[in-house]
């Protein structure tokens, strides 16, 4: 049984002097030696007609290839419809014969589509793809990290990633490429090209996965019914060395006061200062007023080391950390309450000396509905603030510049493995601690302290919010307090 598109030369003998020869496609099924044929009424060259096992059998040197294609894509699917439903519903063998007594019925009834459409049925992908990016501008939340940028960091990468798209549709498609192309062979094509480009293998997939979302996005808005979304990458994934502090790598960053923009006696420590010759005061001085009026006083890299030491200490996403606020701590189980955002749920994290000296430290005068950590937040030209939450999380990208730099100044240079795998084929170089190291480490760093510490798997899943380890096994192990209590007591 097959079903498949073919050329069927034209009976007219008598042809024009310069005229073109065309011929008819047909749509052909064989079903038990039999063949039948069905007219499309569509007239190519020979050399435009590429095969007919596809849904596409017209090639783009044919000027109306996109509209010959929806037309046939769509005929060929109705056909199968009546196979389908022969099998399924009537329970019948769909001979040939049975196959186009329903055709010709439901063509005469008028619910089969037998007329070539005069237009396209949805646009080329390159024609969405500015409107996409526009809503992403829109849409993607965020403040500008600074007033002359055009992007927020959301839509920056994705931009970015649309840079490579857009030189591939250009490269592969000369700009032509249209939605119900958008199958497997396109991906595994869009793959090796970005292969070719030396991207990693990270990399490419965040890039297929976000024009998965475009394609998603154009369907919900009915820019088009077509294109595949269930394509992954069968690239490699899990080959990062997962980077972590060590104990006294842990110990000294805590240590070192010199960010500090207040010494232990409260007075002005003239070396907090000393590390923003290129900076304005006001890029680095981060001022908070307190219930009482009083303005306290932070520097940046003060308050990046500490949010990262909070984080290493407790597991929280940078998404909680710049949105932690004075009242996410029960004060009588002493444990912090903040809901995750990227699961909603509410977690309860077990106070320890780190956590504990640096929510007492930022905590001191500020209201409930203060947020713990002070961040540089953009403002309007009123100097009002808007959308504090989105800019907070936004700052994630310069936080993670900050605190490369806060490291480096600490000393914290031990040489990591760094592995970058492009397709099957992986290369590793040695570099600096502080030259790889993101907010996102710190929660890596806080699970492999707990691991380490001997603390249960199923409290370290607890503290970190995971819900992997079952409700059976919650019903008989319970949370090992004291053990967490005192997983981060060498610092003292």
């Amino acid at each position: 049984m097959g079903l498949y598109f073919k050329l069927q030369p034209t009976q007219n003998t008598k042809k024009k002097k310069g005229s073109k020869d065309l011929d008819y496609v047909v749509l052909c099924y064989k079903n038990d030696k039999k063949e039948t044929k069905f007219s499309t009424s569509i007239k190519v060259q020979k050399k435009d007609f590429g095969g007919g096992e596809g849904y596409s059998p017209i090639l783009r040197t044919e000027p109306n290839y996109g509209d010959y294609n929806d037309f046939l894509r769509d005929f060929k699917l109705g056909i199968e419809k009546i196979i389908s439903r022969i099998v399924n519903e009537e329970k019948k063998e769909p001979t040939t014969k049975m196959v186009n007594y329903q055709y010709q019925k439901f063509k005469r009834e008028k619910k089969f589509h037998s007329q070539i459409p005069s237009q396209k049925l949805s646009p080329s992908v390159i024609d969405v793809v500015e409107e996409y990016l526009s809503h992403i501008d829109k849409n993607s939340g965020g403040r500008k990290l600074n007033p002359t940028d055009t992007d927020t960091p959301y839509s920056k990468s994705v931009r970015s990633r649309f840079v490579h798209i857009k030189e591939f549709i250009q490269k592969e498609y000369n700009n032509q490429l249209e939605f119900y192309e958008v199958l497997d062979e396109f991906f595994d094509k869009l793959q090796t090209y970005l292969i070719s480009k030396e991207l990693s293998n990270s990399t490419i997939s965040k890039i297929i996965s976000q024009f998965r979302q475009f394609v998603v996005w154009c369907k919900k808005n009915r820019k088009t019914e077509y294109g595949d979304t269930s394509y992954r990458v069968s690239l490699p994934l899990n080959y990062k060395v997962v980077v972590t502090l060590k104990k006294e790598e842990i110990s000294k960053l805590f240590e070192f006061n010199d960010f500090d923009y207040l010494n232990e006696k409260g007075k002005v420590n003239p070396k907090s200062t000393e590390f923003y010759h290129r900076y304005k005061e006001k890029d680095y001085l981060l001022n908070v007023k307190t219930k009482s009026g009083k303005i306290r006083t932070f520097t940046i890299y003060e308050v990046i080391k500490d949010m990262f030491l909070f984080g290493v200490s407790t597991g929280l996403r940078w998404s909680n950390l710049c949105l932690i606020k004075g009242d996410d701590k029960d004060y009588d189980e002493k444990e912090f309450t903040p809901i995750q955002i990227k699961t909603s749920q509410q977690v309860q994290i077990v106070e320890n000396y780190i956590s504990k000296k640096i929510w007492m430290k930022y905590v001191d005068g500020i209201s409930s509905k203060q947020y713990l950590f002070p961040l540089p937040i953009d403002k309007d030209r009123k100097g009002k603030i808007v959308r504090e939450d989105q800019s907070r999380r936004n700052y994630n990208t310069k936080g993670n510049i900050h605190l490369k730099k806060v490291l480096q100044i600490v000393g914290l240079n031990r040489k990591v493995d760094d592995i970058k795998m492009v397709g099957k084929i992986s290369t590793k170089q040695k570099l600096n601690l502080y030259g790889v190291i993101g907010f996102h480490n710190s929660r890596k760093s806080f699970s492999t302290i707990l691991n380490e510490s001997g603390v249960d798997m199923f409290s370290v899943q607890n503290q970190l919010g995971h819900s992997n380890g079952g409700s059976i096994t919650s019903r008989y192990i319970s949370v090992n307090k004291d053990k967490l209590k005192g997983v981060f007591d060498f610092v003292k």
